[in-house]
């Protein structure tokens, strides 16, 4: 295998990281913008985990509808 074979899949797994761990700071209501705790060294990168474990807001916040429950939002909606 190539050098450029292994950047190339190198580069794809990180920015599917970066993009997976957004999506999930979002489930919790945060900015993506966390995602530059990884940069503190040592206690970063597990203060970032502890996040991601955590469950996700109930229902709908500012990123979107519950993943776990996406038709909640409507439901409350029709019987307002």
């Amino acid at each position: 295998m190539h050098v450029s074979h292994v950047a190339t899949k190198s580069t794809y797994f990180c920015v599917v990281r970066v993009v997976k761990i957004d999506r999930r700071l979002h489930d919790r209501d945060m900015s993506g913008w966390f995602y530059l705790l990884v940069f503190i060294p040592y206690l970063g990168g597990l203060i970032l985990f502890v996040i991601t474990l955590l469950p996700g807001t109930p229902g709908e916040n500012r990123y979107g509808d519950d993943p776990i429950n996406p038709d909640q939002g409507q439901l409350d909606q029709v019987f307002r």
